[in-house]
């Protein structure tokens, strides 16, 4: 009989969060029973419920943790400046979608159909990236430039989302579209 050595209570969540992305990127929610996730992570029922709730309070975390690492990974260093953080950021974050695709595709699809609270995570995250854009911008963002920069995150979001179905462009080549589009997007109307 193996023994688990004792974790803390931050290591185990952590260790159940991980194992989490691994489940909930494999199988849909709905095909996941309570007793199938404690026996897959090693832990118990009870456990799973200490830390989580439920089922589904399990699943949002492991959701809010994916989408705590998007965050990580795309953060600029502090001062630098548009577009090399924007182009770091976009490497960063295709680099993480590439190794994580199944459980950033359930993230953004999401693998109990619409549930209000993972889509309210993916708005974070969505706005914190509209705020680290807009804060580099030259001149203060206004509704009309904000509104442009969350928009061309929507379409960051569709082009990997197409990206990791067709690959149809070799990945070193989306970064430079993107970056064009946010150019394109931010560019000062013309009279």
């Amino acid at each position: 009989m193996t023994t688990r050595r004792r974790l803390s209570t931050d290591d185990r969540r952590a260790e159940l969060l991980e194992a989490g992305k691994r489940l909930f990127a494999e199988a849909a929610f709905d095909h996941i029973r309570t007793g199938d996730l404690a026996r897959l992570t090693g832990t118990s029922t009870g456990l799973l419920y200490h830390y989580f709730g439920h089922k589904r309070g399990y699943y949002v975390a492991t959701m809010r943790h994916v989408a705590d690492e998007v965050l990580a990974a795309t953060t600029p260093p502090p001062d630098a400046p548009l577009l090399p953080a924007v182009a770091g950021a976009l490497d960063r974050f295709l680099a993480y979608v590439t190794a994580h695709e199944a459980i950033y595709r359930a993230l953004m699809r999401g693998g109990i159909g619409s549930d209000a609270e993972v889509q309210a995570i993916v708005e974070s995250v969505r706005r914190a990236l509209v705020d680290r854009v807009a804060e580099r911008l030259p001149t203060p963002a206004d509704a009309f430039a904000t509104l442009r920069i969350y928009g061309w995150i929507g379409f960051v979001e569709f082009v990997v989302m197409d990206w990791l179905e067709t690959r149809s462009v070799p990945a070193e080549a989306l970064p430079p579209l993107l970056l064009d589009a946010l150019l394109r997007i931010l560019r000062p109307k013309e009279s």
